[in-house]
């Protein structure tokens, strides 16, 4: 994936879309009882195992029944990286050019400097911003459709 900025770049072009990262995993609430869905789960992987970040990345499913019995720990860690729906690309891909679920979406996610064009610079810093937008995502898709 040639001709990206790296990450001090990208933050540069696009520091005036937002302040900073995400300190951490956004938990629903029910009552003063917080709920804990797959991304924070995920993060909480990743988070012990920074190591797999790239793997889970690269072996994201398309559709959400898939499985990679190779990667240990959390099945479903994988999700952060899942493409936003089918025929798009992940959160990275759609920052460099692929389309979103919509076209807010995609005009919205290339707009988030918190998001790596690379996905070999994804952090666990990063693993919250993937974690709200694939939340965002997934609200999405379960709107009806006209």
């Amino acid at each position: 994936r040639a001709g990206r900025p790296h990450r001090e770049q990208q933050d540069n072009q696009h520091s005036q879309h937002g302040t900073g990262r995400n300190p951490g995993p956004n938990l629903q609430t029910r009552g003063s009882m917080k709920i804990e869905d797959k991304y924070d789960r995920a993060i909480e992987y990743l988070t012990a195992h920074p190591e797999d970040i790239f793997h889970a990345w690269a072996s994201a499913p398309v559709h959400e029944d898939e499985t990679d019995p190779d990667i240990r720990g959390v099945e479903d860690m994988r999700c952060l990286f899942a493409a936003t729906s089918e025929g798009c690309g992940c959160l990275t891909q759609i920052r460099c050019g692929l389309l979103g679920p919509t076209p807010e979406i995609t005009e919205a996610i290339r707009a988030d400097h918190r998001i790596p064009y690379d996905e070999r610079e994804i952090t666990v810093d990063d693993l919250p911003v993937f974690a709200e937008w694939q939340r965002k995502i997934d609200a999405l898709n379960k709107e009806p459709k006209e």
